[in-house]
Order: structure tokens, then C-alpha cells, then sequence
């Protein structure tokens, strides 16, 4: 039997003999110039310059082992035995090299000669046709001609089986290969269906020969491509005579070490979510992400809190240890980068989530059992947020998985009131948090926009203004982050202000629309709608901080004098706030 690096090395190999050049294992962050997708989520997602036009392949024929994280199904993970988070997809393409006969002959001869699986077992879909595509005919012929009977192909429509890059952009009909497990696994069974019967191991040819038109019109493409995907967990299920993706490595060593981790009567849904979540999570953090409530950052923090959950569930008390273990299997897996970065952030997730884990848990339990027509009140959603710090997202999740289902509308009108309260006891406290306008509180004030961007610049842009107030003994500003701050970090950001003060920075306004101030990427507290329609007032501090503000400020860094930081510390859930002070005039430059 082959181990699941057996079989990778095995396709590679196959291609690369058959004259493929080997791609490298992309990041799984995309390209900057890339705003498709947060993450590559497929093999061909790698090499769409390539299939663009936008440059040259290195060669007219590619192969590759891709990692990929896919966030469309994460709602299902656990509950499907072939759904992944993270996995490994195997590819090939051919960029005007050889068409439809070379690509299935190909997947035949790799799947059948070198990986040893029995033709009798296969099930191919080709799409049918539309009303401006005709249906695959040719592809029909090759998979006969290789010995594929009629009985195993399976015509399917637009949605199934053809491809398409976007709204608009290349397209074409692809045919996959399922192995059928047979009757025990769902007599009614089809190949795409929800059963565990058909098992897809390869999409063995996506034909691009058209380009969809904004209109929807197509035309043909200048040059034809050929794109091949199959996903490495599937083809080892099928290889290893597995269950499930589950049963293989390295998910089947983790799922061993949470067993040994729990002192509950273990849930195989939650063994499989910490499983995946964990994995998924790993190579998240080990591209250098940190939890947050944004973009990537916020991915990783909700894959580690429902593992967390998941953890509590099944009465795992030492998360840190089950976490060590899991890192010495997935590094064996694909060499880990920065251990030491991933176990200090799961850890300060763990330990910052876990108490609300605790204190919003019974809570929600409470909510859910009081549930009489399988809707949950937005409200009380949104109380059990704001009051425990219990995310949304787990809310839902949690919900999802007992059939009821959360009023959005509400929890969305409650959120907007209670903007409206702090909008409004924000105007109270003066602008920019200033209890009077005095000298000593200007130059404070100043020194909260500096504040703010070197918080960002040490701590990464997930910092974001939670609040402010000054005083002419001091300042205070409060930001968004989930763990204290070193004292490096601390000394850091110091440095950072007071390098730009000596460095007398002007300081000068501006009147832009909101949308200006998004789009030369200034900080703004508040969403548009709190904002006056005619223009708001910017505030630009050299070429290093822009922020929407009122003001007032001073007109120069060299004004400030030099700032300490007399003090950090927890001001609630997921906020840190920071004291810091002008000292001794003699130091003013």
C-alpha cells in the first residue's frame, strides 16, 4: 500500500517524466497584485497569469503539489467525511501542448499503470451541453476508446461540469473521474452527490477553449488550455482503502492525539473539526499571520476558536500540549517555517478565548434550549456578543449544527443602536477624546495619531482605535489587539514615536470625501454613514500617519516633546490600553 507521500511522489514523478516542469509549492497567501481570494484555493489558481496572458509559463507543460485552504465549506467540516479545510491539490496543465486525447490518456495511464486502481471501479462525468457549448462528445470517445464502458459515464449539466475562471474570462468543459465504493455506500447514489459511494479523485481535464465576454457571449480562445486537478487526501481514501480523509496522515495521527487528549466521550464531529481546524490553522500562522478580526487574520482566529470549542466539548484541559504534539506531525508533514510564532499565538488565543469560551458557553446553551420556532433572536445574539465577547461566527456555527437559525436582521439592528449610543458618548467627550483644548492636550493629541500608526508598524494592522481620552497630565488610548504587549514591543513603539517627532514631521489638513480617505488609505473610527456628506477633515502627519479626525493639532512633530509610555494594560475583551506621558521640557527638540 502506498503512503499518502508515496502517492504525491507517484504523480509527480509521472509528469515530470512526460516532459512537465515542476512548479514550486506556492505560498498559500495570493500574489498582492491577486485580490480574488485571501488564499490560494487551487492548484490552477497558481498559474492564472499563465492562463491569462498576463506572462509566459516556464514551459508548455506544468505539473505541481499545491496547498490550498478553502473557506466555502468550513460550515461543513466534521460533518462530510471528504471535506478539508486545508488539503493538497495535484495538478498538470498544457498550454496549446496536447488537447483532450493526451489529457485523459494521461489520467488513464497514471491512475491504472502506475497507481494500480481497477478501471471497473471508475465513473466519469462529461458535460452534457447547453445552448452554447455542445455536449463533450469527444471527450465521450477517448474514455471509450480506453476501455471506459457507457454504463460508467454520467452526463452533467452546466453547474457540475463546466468550468469557468470567473464571470467572465476563460471557461470549458471539464470530465472528472469518481471511484465507485459501491452499493454499500448508497444503491441510488451518483457521481457528485452528497453519498459517500462516489469518491472524486481526479478532474481530469478542464478544456479551455473559450473566454465568457461581460455580456456572456464566447469567443475562442487564442491558445487552448488544459488544467487538471486532483486532491491527494481523496486519491490516498481510495488508495488505502480508507473511510474517510480522516483515516489518513496526517489527519488520522492527529485525530489519535486529540483521543488521548479528551476526557469526555469523544464526538467523531468534533474530533474531525479540531483535526482539520488545527492543521488548517498551523499553515495559516506558519505564513506569518496572527489572529485578528480582519481578512486572514480573522480566518485563522475563527478556525482556532472553533477548534477551542470543539476542544471544551470533548474535555481536552491541556490545549497547549495537544497543540505541541499536533506541530511535531504537521512539520513532519511540510517542514514547519516559524514553530516557536505559532505555538505563542495558539497559546494567547487559548488563554484569551477560553474564558469567554466559559463564561458565554452556559449561556448559549441557554439561548438555544429556549428556542421555540428554530429561530434565534438577533438580539439576544447580539447581548451574548457585546456582553461575553462570544463571536457571531460560533454562534451561527454552533446553531447551524442543531437546525436553528439566527435572525440576522436583528442582531444587525441591535449592533447599529449600539453604535449610535457610542457615536454619541463619543461626541460628548470632545473631539479626539480631549477632556479641554489646551496646548498640553493638542500636543497630546497629535501623539495619539503617532501613537496608533507605530502600534500598527510593531504589532501588525490589525490595531485599531477602540478609544481615547486626554487629559493635560497624560493620554490614554485604547486599541484592538488580544494579548499584552511585550516590553520590547513597548520599547518599540516608543522608539518609533519619538524617531518621528525628532524627525518634526509637518502636520496638515485636508477636506476629502469618505471615499477619498478609504481610497489614499486613511484610519477612520466610524463607518460613512457617521460622517458629514460634504467632506470630512484629515489629518496627515509627514508620510507616515493619515487618520480622519477633527482635531485640533499641532503643527509639527518637534512640538510634542518626547512621549513615555508610563503604562500598559487590559481595558476589556480583545482591547488593550495604553497611558503614556510627555516628560521633562528640556528634552523637547
Amino acid at each position: 500500500m502506498l503512503s499518502t507521500q508515496e502517492i504525491k511522489e507517484t504523480f509527480l514523478e509521472y509528469f515530470i517524466e512526460n516532459d512537465h516542469y515542476l512548479l514550486e509549492n506556492h505560498s498559500l497567501i495570493p500574489d498582492e497584485m491577486d485580490p480574488s481570494a485571501l488564499f490560494i484555493n487551487s492548484g490552477v489558481h497558481t498559474i492564472k497569469p499563465f492562463v491569462l496572458g498576463l506572462r509566459d509559463p516556464p514551459a508548455t507543460k506544468l505539473t505541481s503539489n499545491q496547498s490550498c485552504i478553502r473557506t466555502r465549506d468550513i460550515d461543513r467540516v466534521g460533518q462530510s467525511v471528504r471535506t478539508l479545510t486545508y488539503f493538497n491539490m495535484l495538478g498538470s496543465w498544457s498550454f496549446g501542448d496536447y488537447w483532450k486525447e493526451g489529457a485523459l490518456e494521461h489520467a488513464y495511464a497514471l491512475l491504472t499503470e502506475r497507481l494500480h486502481l481497477n478501471s471497473e471501479y471508475f465513473a466519469i462525468t462529461v458535460f452534457e451541453g447547453d445552448e452554447q457549448i455542445p455536449k463533450d462528445e469527444e471527450s465521450i470517445k477517448i474514455w471509450k476508446s480506453l476501455g471506459i464502458g457507457q454504463s460508467q459515464i454520467y452526463l452533467k449539466p452546466a453547474e457540475d461540469n463546466l468550468w469557468s475562471m470567473g464571470e467572465v474570462g476563460p471557461c470549458g468543459p471539464c470530465t472528472e473521474v469518481f471511484f465507485d465504493r459501491g452499493e454499500k455506500y448508497g444503491k441510488a447514489a451518483t457521481p457528485g452527490d452528497e453519498s459517500p459511494r462516489f469518491v472524486e479523485i481526479w478532474n481530469a481535464g478542464v478544456f479551455m477553449a473559450y473566454n465568457r465576454n461581460k455580456d456572456g457571449s464566447l469567443d475562442f480562445l487564442p491558445q487552448k488550455v488544459v488544467d487538471t486537478g486532483a486532491g491527494l487526501e481523496r486519491l490516498a481514501v481510495i488508495l488505502q482503502s480508507k473511510q474517510s480523509v480522516y483515516d489518513v496522515f496526517p489527519l488520522k495521527e492527529l485525530s489519535d492525539i486529540i483521543l488521548s487528549y479528551a476526557s469526555e466521550d469523544v464526538d467523531e464531529v468534533s474530533q474531525r473539526v479540531i483535526s482539520d481546524h488545527l492543521r488548517a490553522a498551523t499553515f495559516i500562522a506558519d505564513e506569518g499571520i496572527t489572529p485578528s478580526n480582519k481578512l486572514h487574520g480573522y480566518v485563522l482566529r475563527r478556525l482556532l476558536r472553533k477548534a477551542i470549542y470543539n476542544a471544551e466539548l470533548i474535555g481536552i484541559n491541556n490545549f497547549n500540549a495537544l497543540v505541541n504534539e499536533a506541530l511535531e506531525i504537521l512539520d513532519s508533514d511540510k517542514k514547519l517555517k516559524q514553530s516557536e510564532h505559532i505555538k505563542t499565538t495558539f497559546s494567547h488565543e487559548y488563554n484569551a478565548f477560553s474564558k469567554t469560551l466559559r463564561k458565554g458557553r452556559k449561556k448559549l446553551e441557554d439561548l438555544l434550549s429556549s428556542v421555540v420556532s428554530n429561530k434565534l433572536a438577533g438580539e439576544k445574539v447580539f447581548r451574548l456578543y457585546e456582553t461575553y465577547g462570544f463571536p457571531l461566527e460560533l454562534t451561527r456555527d454552533i446553531a447551524v449544527e442543531r437546525g436553528i437559525e439566527i435572525d440576522m436582521e436583528g442582531f444587525e439592528r441591535a449592533r447599529e443602536r449600539h453604535k449610535e449610543v457610542s457615536r454619541k458618548s463619543a461626541d460628548r467627550s470632545f473631539k479626539g477624546g480631549l477632556a479641554e483644548i489646551t496646548e498640553i492636550t493638542t500636543q497630546y493629541h497629535t501623539s495619539t495619531h503617532l501613537l496608533q500608526e507605530s502600534l500598527r508598524q510593531v504589532l501588525g494592522d490589525h490595531v485599531s482605535q477602540a478609544g481615547s481620552n486626554i487629559t493635560n497630565e497624560r493620554l490614554r488610548f485604547d486599541f484592538y489587539h488580544e494579548h499584552s504587549m511585550t516590553s520590547e514591543e513597548i520599547e518599540a513603539v516608543e522608539n518609533l514615536i519619538n524617531q518621528k517627532v525628532m524627525e518634526n514631521l509637518l502636520v496638515t489638513r485636508e477636506i476629502l470625501s469618505y471615499e477619498e480617505t478609504k481610497t489614499q488609505g486613511a484610519l477612520c473610527l466610524f463607518d460613512a454613514d457617521k460622517y458629514p456628506k460634504d467632506g470630512v477633515s484629515v489629518y496627515r502627519i509627514g508620510d507616515y500617519s493619515l487618520e480622519v479626525c477633527g482635531g485640533p493639532h499641532v503643527e509639527s512633530t518637534s512640538e510634542i516633546g518626547r512621549i513615555k509610555i508610563t503604562k500598559e494594560k487590559s481595558s476589556s475583551k480583545g482591547v488593550r490600553r495604553i497611558y503614556a506621558e510627555i516628560v521633562a521640557e528640556e528634552n523637547k527638540k
